[in-house]
């Protein structure tokens, strides 16, 4: 706050307050999601395409969320 007073600049601030109940964000949640299922693959349409993740390896899953988290946030 101090260095936006100093410089007279705007700043808008956010609070999520379902956080507030124990829930956790949207891409923790994703990388739980990921992490520790069974399922040996995931597939999803996003933008008129359909996308095949392989999640046999933990390289895989890791891959995998991170390009589904790049999805959602173009969202």
């Amino acid at each position: 706050m101090p260095i936006l007073k100093k410089y007279n600049a705007p700043a808008t601030v956010y609070i999520i307050t379902d956080l507030i109940d124990g829930s956790l964000p949207w891409n923790m949640g994703l990388i739980f999601i990921i992490h520790l299922t069974s399922k040996k693959s995931f597939r999803f349409r996003f933008d008129s395409e359909t996308y095949e993740f392989s999640l046999h390896t933990r390289e895989q899953k890791q891959f995998a969320r991170l390009k589904i988290n790049s999805y959602i946030i173009k969202l």
